[in-house]
Order: C-alpha cells, then structure tokens, then sequence
C-alpha cells in the first residue's frame, strides 16, 4: 500500500503552538491577577499596565519552560 499509519493529537482550532500560547496566557493571568489581589489588600497595588506586562512575561516563561501546570 506505501502509507504510513499515524495518529495523534490535532488542536479543534489553530495549531499546537495557538494552544499553547492561548493555555499559557491563561494561567499567567490567573497567576498574576491572584498575586494583584494580594497586593491590594496590602496596599500595593500596580497599575493595569504593569499587571499585562506581567501577565505577557510570565506567559512566555511558561510557554518556554512548558510547565506541566499549563495543562492542569
């Protein structure tokens, strides 16, 4: 026949890389926004754009690391 069988997992939108990107930025925000809170009850509170800075560093840290957390 000369076909190769494979299978695997394929993404319902975009690539592996989207997903990862989309699972990584999501749990940056959720990171830094629990961190935010903490902050303000302390009276120390950043402003809206230092918390998306944060949230875009992170982000890309943990899609270069590809903690096993991104897919809790």
């Amino acid at each position: 026949m000369d076909c190769k069988f494979v299978y695997g997992f394929v993404p319902k939108n975009g690539t592996i890389d989207d997903l990862v990107s989309t699972k990584s930025e999501e749990l940056a925000r959720k990171i830094v926004l629990r961190t935010h809170q903490n902050m303000k009850l302390e009276n120390q509170d950043i402003s809206d754009e230092k918390i998306k800075e944060s949230i875009i560093d992170l982000a890309y840290e943990i899609k270069r690391e590809m903690r096993r957390s991104l897919w809790d």
